[in-house]
């Protein structure tokens, strides 16, 4: 029994170094060169809670009000009764804020994200804000519309996920527009 006690003392500290430290530094070592800013925690990944002033686009829904954290999901089944109220409820105020039919509001505009901050929306929704965007803040529509384009991601490696737009990225050059 002791001989069985000392391996697994031995065991969590191997493991421990392995695990704990070793791992973590060669992650870490890797990352910085190629990721930079992102590998330290970008604050473009994360959503800021809709900003009051007129004409900035508008991040999806957040279950957590943008609080970085609380990150977390509504955890609501998807056939629920209170799914599909808050999400039609969240369809009914975009669609009023952008003047458009409900029918036409994007699921994303509609659903909130899994993480709650996630500072992406798809470039459908970006097209759609970008008339309000212009009417508010005075520019012509096409050259919000050139911002959008700027700023979408396409997929990664050209298959995976779908393309997004940064709503930080697009509040800021729709800023610089402006000043």
């Amino acid at each position: 029994m002791l001989q069985d006690l000392r391996r697994s003392a031995v065991a969590v500290v191997v493991l421990t170094v392995l695990l704990g430290v070793l791992y973590p530094l060669a992650v870490t070592g890797i990352a910085q060169p190629l990721f930079g800013a992102k590998a330290d925690g970008d604050a473009r990944l994360v959503a800021h809670a809709p900003s009051s002033a007129p004409g900035l686009f508008q991040p999806r829904p957040s279950a957590t009000d943008f609080s970085a954290t609380a990150t977390s999901f509504s955890n609501a089944g998807p056939n629920g009764e209170d799914t599909a109220e808050a999400i039609k409820a969240n369809a009914e105020a975009y669609a009023a804020r952008e003047g458009i039919a409900v029918r036409d509001v994007p699921n994303d505009a509609a659903q909130t994200s899994a993480s709650g901050i996630d500072p992406d929306i798809s470039p459908a929704n970006a097209r759609i804000q970008a008339r309000r965007v212009a009417r508010e803040r005075g520019l012509p529509a096409d050259r919000v519309l050139d911002v959008v384009a700027a700023v979408r991601r396409g997929r990664l490696l050209g298959v995976v996920g779908e393309p997004t737009v940064n709503v930080n990225d697009l509040n800021d050059r729709i800023e610089e527009l402006t000043r």
